[in-house]
């Protein structure tokens, strides 16, 4: 019996012994940091960090989910005890408002869950980015993911162009601000731009398909932006002498009167057209050789074809013919050839030939 009981004191010695040595395994230990650690036991955590975070502590079997940054700091105690709204996470936001509760997943993150005016929400980062320049939100703590310009609105987070209102012309679109308001920039013809609006002209007066004028003037006239004013229509013609007044519908187009020939050294031909304005075309295109060469004996014409030396155009057989030897013969009715020049001239000086009266007449 005694030697029973002896050996159950060097066993009960032996696991005294072995339990010491275990218990002195996991003491004095310094806890940095804890992240998704079970701990069973009756147990006193200490750290000198101050900072570790527990998903969940077990406690004598029993476990708790601690979702949350343990911020312990030194101030609040040599022991690092934080009270329970000491110890939530908090983050950061920077023109918007801050994420807070299981929004706030990261502490110290900086995460917004809207922003501040022309400010746009970052759906990645989760953080507020500044609009760019010429760009805006109008309204306070959104979540738009795009800023819009003034003369743009805001659909489902994109931005659509402004269109103004304009009766009797086109309206301003690029410049719209306000839906609502009338805004043209140009009118249709015999209307005139008035503050925005496109305004009938009066009786006997017009303006241009398309116009911009601040004012209707009579036919063969246009409104003039320097000085406000209506001016004669004076067309361009290269190659020849351009339509003024009524006879040029649209100022400042290309529309010919007559063509060169002769006197001025250069020839072109007469190109009609009711569409496309009547034009000048030349007779020599760059290149062609001497021997080539086509002519208009006289200026001011409205011959539709150029001829060969020696040749005249004929209106009624609409070809160029030969004349003979009689320079003058290639001249107009009332014309008369110079020998010198080599060209169809008017007798008297200050005379040009009148295409409308078809003889020369003083200027």
């Amino acid at each position: 019996m005694k030697i029973i009981i002896i050996l159950i004191y060097i066993i009960l010695f032996i696991l005294l012994i072995y339990f010491s040595i275990n218990i002195e395994k996991y003491t004095n230990i310094e806890i940095k940091k804890l992240h998704d650690v079970n701990i069973y036991g009756n147990l006193t955590i200490k750290t000198t960090l101050n900072n570790f975070n527990i998903k969940e502590l077990c406690i004598k079997n029993q476990c708790i989910s601690k979702d949350k940054l343990i911020n312990l700091p030194y101030e609040q105690g040599p022991q690092g005890e934080c009270s329970e709204d000491q110890c939530k996470k908090v983050c950061m936001c920077n023109n918007g408002t801050v994420a807070e509760g299981e929004d706030c997943d990261v502490h110290n993150k900086e995460i917004c869950i809207n922003c501040n005016e022309n400010y746009y929400f970052d759906s990645e980062t989760n953080l507020c980015v500044a609009c760019e320049v010429g760009t805006f939100i109008n309204n306070d703590n959104h979540n738009r993911k795009v800023c819009c310009s003034n003369t743009e609105k805001y659909d489902n987070n994109t931005c659509l162009k402004k269109t103004c209102q304009c009766e009797n012309g086109e309206a301003d679109n690029e410049n719209c601000e306000d839906e609502e308001l009338t805004k043209c920039k140009n009118c249709n013809s015999n209307y005139y731009l008035n503050n925005y609006e496109c305004l009938p002209c009066d009786d006997e007066k017009y303006t241009q398909s398309g116009n911009i004028d601040r004012k209707c003037c009579p036919k063969g006239q246009h409104y003039d932006f320097i000085t406000h004013a209506c001016l004669t229509n004076i067309c361009t013609c290269n190659g020849g002498y351009p339509t003024e007044g009524e006879d040029c519908q649209i100022h400042g187009s290309e529309d010919c009167s007559s063509c060169k020939g002769g006197i001025s050294g250069v020839y072109y031909y007469y190109s009609p057209s009711a569409i496309e304005g009547n034009k000048c075309i030349t007779c020599n295109p760059e290149g062609t050789l001497s021997v080539n060469m086509r002519k208009m004996y006289s200026d001011n014409h409205r011959i539709t074809m150029c001829c060969n030396r020696s040749k005249k155009y004929n209106e009624n057989s609409g070809k160029c013919e030969y004349i003979g030897p009689n320079p003058d013969d290639l001249c107009r009715d009332g014309e008369i050839f110079d020998w010198e020049g080599g060209y169809c001239k008017c007798p008297r000086d200050g005379e040009i030939y009148s295409l409308s009266d078809n003889k020369c007449e003083e200027q």
